[in-house]
């Protein structure tokens, strides 16, 4: 089995808002240290991915399980909240392949004129980076959930349980990943919830400390409960969501609704 992702796998954290890219795939090549195959983009998630393929499931619940747990511990390059991308699934000797588009679109309230300009003709603070009106409707949960319906053998709530460990029991916060946190700090001070996840007494956490997120524990745990990511779209996350968006001057009539396209391609002989 083939996997191909082009531009972004996962897409934006979301309690921090941090923008990175991230290739997850898997190699053809066996690895001593992961057994038969390695997931490619994270420390974590190629752990992840191994136990996976060791396991019994096929590269796609390896990529998937592997994408939640990197969206726990890289959240400088990847995350469950925002921006998709694409996965194109290839079965050996199968008669289609499949694409999947889970990219992030605009919510739609958003108008042009929601980000006015400087007389230089730049958009003011950075109002389409940075804060509540730069997310875009988030793609990505239905995106790997739909990839995994087309070509795991995992039940999405099996693949979710090592980044629900991670978020609940911590990990260490790689050098990597101190350096995002300390780019992005001024950025995460502004910010309560991103205070209290990536600064520890007042200062940006750094490489060995222990990070942890309870609350998002809990989220991918109610996901995995449901055995669905419907919760987060159209359940008690949707609605705690947009509360915060208009109440910290959001869009008010943003809807995260799943926006997730496939297209069916059958193979020429």
């Amino acid at each position: 089995m083939t996997i191909l992702n082009r531009r972004r796998w996962i897409g934006t954290s979301i309690a921090a808002s941090a923008v990175g890219a991230m290739h997850v795939g898997i190699s053809n090549a066996t690895d001593d240290d992961v057994g038969f195959g390695q997931v490619v983009g994270d420390t974590e998630a190629a752990r992840v991915g191994g136990n996976v393929l060791r396991n019994g499931g096929n590269a796609i619940d390896a990529i998937v399980a592997g994408s939640f747990a990197a969206a726990v511990t890289a959240v400088g390059h990847t995350g469950i909240g925002g921006y998709g991308g694409v996965a194109t699934i290839a079965t050996e000797g199968g008669p289609r392949v499949v694409s999947i588009d889970f990219n992030s679109t605009a919510p739609a309230a958003l108008r042009g004129a929601s980000f006015p300009l400087d007389k230089q003709g730049n958009v003011i603070d950075r109002a389409n980076e940075f804060g509540w009106l730069s997310a875009g409707v988030p793609g990505v949960l239905a995106g790997i959930a739909l990839t995994l319906k087309t070509g795991g053998t995992w039940t999405l709530r099996d693949t979710l349980q090592p980044a629900i460990a991670l978020s609940r029991d911590g990990f260490i916060v790689s050098a990597s990943l101190a350096t995002a946190i300390a780019g992005a700090a001024a950025q995460f001070a502004k910010d309560s919830g991103s205070r209290k996840l990536y600064f520890d007494q007042d200062a940006p956490l750094v490489a060995g400390k222990t990070l942890r997120n309870p609350e998002l524990a809990d989220m991918l745990a109610t996901l995995a409960k449901a055995n669905s990511v419907d919760p987060f779209y159209r359940g008690e996350f949707a609605g705690m969501i947009a509360s915060q968006f208009q109440k910290n001057g959001g869009l008010e009539a943003v809807r995260f609704t799943s926006t997730v396209r496939t297209e069916m391609v059958t193979s020429r002989p």
